[in-house]
């Protein structure tokens, strides 16, 4: 079965948490994971190491949320020119401080660190923009057909990858949003925004970020296959 994680933000004992549950259940499962892997909690390398591990075992489909994409344009991946300012200064309101001590340096040597890791570098080299087939479509921020074209396509993508990446779906969103019969899956936007701590069901939109750094926040995964969602302890 296919199963969609919410934002996990470096916290690992929630990850652990989700991983086992979906496991105990499911011997041959597929993740797709939404994004923001790092930042605000204190774990950020045990996350992505785990991460490249259960890739070994399982299909996996990482997407690139927007503290990813600060990262990535630090690190000069090939996804090329993603924003048109100072990544490591947004980061750093941003929990990025916490990013940098689970990787044992300082901000200004994260950049060093993991291009000396070549099995961290290539996870954030491989990041998706978006995953899309027969019956689902997954992005961190929000959807929309032009913006995700050119972002595959255009090289000038900065301003498409401001929805992919940046915007939040509205109530309007949540609740008319199609994109033929698929079921759309969102990261990004805490269901705390919209008044509700569990992952929030449109006619076609889930929301599954549950907000994992937030106080009292969980992580959260949606199988595709039965709508059934599993929340860390």
């Amino acid at each position: 079965m296919r199963w969609i994680i919410g934002d996990i933000h470096g916290y690992f004992d929630k990850l652990t948490s989700v991983l086992d549950q979906i496991l105990a259940t499911d011997s041959e499962p597929t993740f797709i994971f939404l994004g923001d892997y790092i930042d605000r909690g204190p774990d950020s390398k045990k996350v992505i190491t785990r991460l490249i591990n259960l890739d070994k075992e399982y299909k996996c489909h990482f997407l690139m949320g927007n503290h990813d994409s600060m990262l990535c344009q630090m690190l000069d991946t090939s996804h090329g020119e993603m924003m048109n300012y100072d990544p490591l200064d947004c980061l750093m309101r941003n929990g990025f401080a916490n990013t940098a001590s689970s990787y044992g340096c300082g901000p200004n040597e994260v950049v060093d660190v993991i291009k000396a890791d070549a099995d961290h570098f290539a996870f954030f080299d491989s990041l998706k923009f978006l995953y899309v087939d027969e019956d689902i479509c997954a992005v961190h921020g929000i959807f929309d057909e032009t913006a995700a074209s050119e972002a595959l396509y255009h090289p000038k993508k900065v301003y498409a990858l401001d929805y992919l990446l940046w915007s939040r779906p509205t109530e309007s969103y949540i609740n008319s949003m199609r994109y033929g019969d698929r079921i759309l899956y969102h990261g990004h936007s805490p269901t705390q925004l919209y008044n509700s701590d569990k992952v929030i069901f449109g006619p076609y939109v889930r929301m599954v970020d549950t907000g994992s750094f937030l106080p009292g926040g969980t992580l959260s995964a949606i199988c595709h296959e039965t709508s059934i969602t599993v929340t860390s302890n």
